[in-house]
């Protein structure tokens, strides 16, 4: 009984050594480094197989690629081993089946259209007793893209069964994830929205594409939910960055409006969405109108598009607290705008001329109390206002401007032969006068900055101008009082331009081409106001 004891124990830690007692299959899905050395969880391919294996991966490997990653299962369910073998940086994917000698199957060829990179490769079941090969991608160069692409051993041929990468823009997330849970791995998008409410809008299907698209929508933001605009501009910010995926933010739309209908406005037509998933949407509102508290009115346009897309109106009212949209329409054309000065309608249209809005001066001007003098050797207009004295010329970039008060007159007697006068200032602009068809149009701006124009824009598009009137002989009247107390005569006529004996000479001064040499420097801007300052 001792003898047959001590035969036992040898006999049981032989078996041990040996591995008859392991649990593990034989041939199970396996993973080799490029030294062949075996991971601790996919034992390395049996002898011979292994030293064949050596052999072709030396007669197949890239000349400048090092051996990357070997994989192998039955992929196909037909008892043989089918190996991935990568070189490089994934460079060079190829598959093989071992059936007692390896057999080269060929390499993977999928449609991503967008130029990216393989970051790895695997044999997954995407569905009970279902095995691909799925090769996982990144974008190239700055895109920060991701995706995959499956891939079926069929017999001798490897067919791709899906691709999904981010093509349109490079960037985004797609991924294999069994997302609802019922077993089968899915095909899921991942749209990343620079928004207001960071949403991220998560669509799926089953992993090959088929059946119904499903959508999950959630919040990247911090609260995770969806958060109701504080501000009007907001609000419309929300309700125009939701209309890029509609179908899928039609119940945070309606929270939004107080008319439901709005909800199918074709924003499409006003807005591009093509860089929402990367800068966000670049919109110009301004407010134009506002009743106390409760409605206010904003244009809306979509910036940097060419050509230039039509602003749109927006309407709110404030409905408990909150800020309701109520009305979204095209803003009239410029063109169809009346002209209103002085609460009287004027027989004139507007022209526009990039983003300038520009009105005809004949037509306008008498009523605005401006009476423009032309010289007609330099075609150039001088025009009085309260307070200055302003000289243009159709299609010059340069505007000159002479403010008639006591402040603005060189009265310093610094030598004796120094002309003494009002200081002109010159400024060069884009928003200068222009003809067209003999007509000599200002734009609104240039009226407002150097006319003494009130302008303003109304909800309905017109154009509503308003001026003090002012009676020039009155006025001119005050500025001599005022030279002649703070001045008198100073110096001689031949030192002083404005050496005048009483208020007649005065007058004749201020109304004479005194400014003679002005339209003159107009016809060659270039040369005499080449230092003048530049307006922003």
């Amino acid at each position: 009984m001792r003898k047959r004891s001590l035969f036992i124990v040898p006999l049981f830690i032989v078996l041990i050594l040996s591995g008859c007692m392991s649990n593990e299959p034989s041939h199970p899905a396996s993973t080799e480094n490029a030294n062949h050395t075996a991971k601790p969880e996919q034992p390395a391919a049996k002898l011979p197989e292994k030293e064949k294996l050596d052999e072709f991966v030396k007669k197949i490997q890239p000349e400048g690629l090092q051996l990357n990653k070997i994989i192998h299962d039955d992929i196909d369910g037909d008892g043989k081993q089918e190996y991935i073998i990568t070189f490089g940086g994934y460079e060079r994917i190829l598959i093989a089946r071992f059936d007692g000698e390896f057999q080269l199957l060929g390499e993977p060829k999928e449609s991503i259209g967008i130029v990216h990179h393989y970051s790895d490769v695997e044999i997954m079941n995407l569905e009970p007793d279902k095995k691909f090969i799925v090769l996982h991608s990144v974008g190239g160069h700055m895109d920060q893209g991701s995706g995959f692409s499956i891939f079926q051993v069929n017999g001798n041929t490897i067919k791709e069964i899906i691709s999904n990468f981010p093509n349109a823009t490079g960037r985004g997330t797609r991924e294999l994830k069994d997302y609802d849970a019922d077993g089968i791995f899915d095909s899921v998008s991942y749209h990343y929205l620079n928004d207001e409410q960071r949403h991220i809008v998560v669509s799926y299907t089953k992993y090959d594409g088929s059946g119904a698209e499903k959508q999950d929508l959630k919040y990247g933001n911090d609260n995770k939910r969806f958060v109701y605009p504080k501000q009007p501009q907001d609000v419309i910010k929300n309700f125009v960055e939701n209309f890029h995926f509609k179908e899928w933010l039609t119940e945070e739309l309606k929270q939004l409006v107080e008319d439901q209908t709005l909800i199918d406005f074709n924003m499409r037509n006003y807005v591009s969405f093509s860089g929402m998933e990367d800068y966000g949407l670049d919109l110009d509102i301004k407010e134009i109108s506002s009743d106390e508290d409760s409605v206010k009115t904003f244009t809306v346009q979509s910036m940097y598009e060419k050509p230039t897309k039509p602003k749109l109106v927006f309407t709110l009212n404030k409905v408990s607290n909150q800020w309701k949209i109520k009305k979204v329409e095209q803003e009239p054309a410029i063109e169809q705008s009346q002209i209103w000065i002085n609460g009287k309608k004027v027989d004139a249209k507007p022209i526009l001329k990039g983003k300038n809005i520009y009105i005809p001066m004949q037509t306008t001007f008498p009523e605005l109390g401006l009476n423009p003098q032309l010289n007609a050797e330099y075609q150039a207009f001088r025009v009085n206002t309260a307070t200055s004295v302003v000289f243009f010329k159709a299609d010059t970039e340069v505007v000159s401007k002479t403010d008639m008060n006591v402040d603005n007159f060189e009265a310093d007697d610094i030598y004796e032969n120094r002309m003494r006068k009002f200081k002109e200032k010159a400024v060069w602009i884009k928003d200068y006068p222009i003809q067209v068809n003999d007509k000599v149009y200002i734009s609104l701006s240039f009226m407002k900055s150097y006319l003494n124009v009130n302008v303003s824009i109304d909800k309905e598009n017109n154009i509503i101008l308003s001026s003090e009137k002012f009676d020039e002989e009155q006025n001119l009247q005050q500025l001599y009082a005022a030279w002649e107390e703070k001045f008198g005569k100073i110096g001689n006529s031949y030192s002083n331009t404005w050496y005048v004996y009483n208020y007649k000479d005065f007058y004749d001064e201020y109304y004479s081409f005194k400014f003679w040499d002005i339209p003159q420097n107009l016809s060659y801007a270039l040369l005499y106001y080449k230092d003048a300052e530049i307006s922003p």
